[in-house]
């Protein structure tokens, strides 16, 4: 398995998602991206098939997330997502 995500590779990856994406992928709402990256709403990158399932760190299977709904899905495989709708940020 290729070694996880950091420096230059993560920001160029981030970079593409976050100019590509504008929506969660598990919420299905708008991501305002200029959030600090500590807010429940913030931009973060979600691994649509987890590192612990053997996702990989490439673009096919990176997708925009709420930093909250990354959190709460933690490492569920994608077939077990249910879609919530119900964000209050």
């Amino acid at each position: 398995m290729a070694a996880r995500l950091s420096g230059r590779r993560l920001q160029k990856l981030r970079a593409e998602v976050a100019a590509e994406e504008s929506v969660c992928w598990l919420c299905g709402r708008l991501i305002d991206k200029t959030l600090p990256a500590m807010h429940p709403a913030a931009f973060e990158i979600d691994h649509i098939v987890p590192h612990a399932f053997g996702g990989p760190d490439d673009r096919t299977n990176l997708r925009a997330a709420h930093r909250l709904c990354n959190q709460r899905r933690g490492t569920r495989p994608p077939e077990t997502i249910t879609p919530n709708q119900s964000r209050d940020w």
